[in-house]
């Protein structure tokens, strides 16, 4: 072949390679979802908790604490109904209960039981409450997505509110959320793995409610000193 036919066979490669890489190039940005979307489909993963009466996960929770270099893995169920009741039960005995305006936390590895006055609205400690109340990333919202899932960076609308990054995944066919990693501003973080999500559970009046166990130190200063909580 003379060098003319060489030189107009490796121009014709040169020109297939380079039609095929922008045709590549087009399809991935066109499969690559817009903010508008994204922010849309949080939404309807937000309304397919919120527009429940209840629901109900289980879930695993990997801990990692900055200051001592140190984590510890728990299991554990969230009881919910929308917007102002929450519960989580910890397979160690540990119990978390937000409701009627007041948290209550259980910690049995030093029978200490907590109490204060809160918004119930501010919760930030189940998916649907961290949907609504984070937004996307202004510069880096989205850091994975195919067609089963979506995995998006949120941060909040406060810069001084904790958890200060989330990093959110959502099942796109189910629309519900299947992972979720916080982390604080001062290095600590931690990651919820969703194992099952039903949706109009039923769940008794007598699971959000949490009285100090017999014998628990009551938190100094807690409302309970003064028996204007009830159980």
């Amino acid at each position: 072949m003379s060098s003319g036919g060489t030189t107009r066979s490796h121009l014709t490669c040169v020109l297939l390679s380079v039609l095929v890489l922008a045709v590549a190039s087009g399809i991935a940005s066109a499969d690559e979802p817009s903010v508008a979307d994204v922010e849309r489909e949080i939404e309807e993963a937000a309304a397919s908790y919120l527009d429940q009466d209840s629901y109900r996960l289980t879930f695993s929770q990997e801990n990692y604490w900055a200051l001592a270099d140190s984590g510890f893995v728990t299991h554990a169920v969230l009881s919910a109904r929308p917007p102002h009741a929450l519960s989580i039960r910890y397979d160690d005995g540990g119990r978390i209960v937000a409701s009627g305006g007041t948290l209550r936390v259980f910690i049995p590895q030093t029978n200490q039981f907590f109490v204060s006055r809160i918004d119930s609205t501010g919760l930030t400690i189940d998916p649907a409450s961290i949907l609504r109340s984070y937004r996307l990333h202004p510069s880096d919202p989205i850091i994975s997505c195919d067609t089963t899932h979506l995995r998006v960076h949120l941060v909040p609308d406060n810069r001084f509110m904790d958890p200060s990054r989330v990093d959110v995944t959502i099942d796109r066919t189910r629309q519900l959320v299947v992972r979720l990693s916080a982390r604080a501003s001062s290095g600590d973080s931690s990651t919820y793995i969703i194992e099952s999500t039903e949706l109009g559970a039923a769940i008794p009046d007598s699971e959000f409610r949490l009285a100090p166990p017999q014998g628990a130190s009551v938190q100094s200063g807690s409302p309970y000193d003064h028996g204007d909580l009830g159980s």
